[in-house]
């Protein structure tokens, strides 16, 4: 996730928990304003969490749509 956004994002990033304990990057980078949202973190997770819709309609013949709704 950090490589992901060092490469669109010019400023430094530390070597703090969210690199050190990388199940905690996503809150870092939401605490940090890195995340394009107005939503807490918590609220973002749930709503941008795909896992369960991809599993869900892995063979529905709308997948691309499916997932995103």
């Amino acid at each position: 996730l950090f490589d992901h956004i060092k490469k669109n994002y010019d400023g430094s990033i530390s070597y703090g928990r969210g690199v050190l304990f990388p199940a905690q990057s996503g809150k870092v980078l939401h605490e940090m304003g890195w995340m394009d949202t107005d939503l807490d973190y918590d609220a973002a997770m749930e709503k941008f969490r795909s896992g369960i819709r991809v599993r869900k309609f892995a063979n529905h013949p709308d997948f691309s749509k499916k997932i995103r709704e």
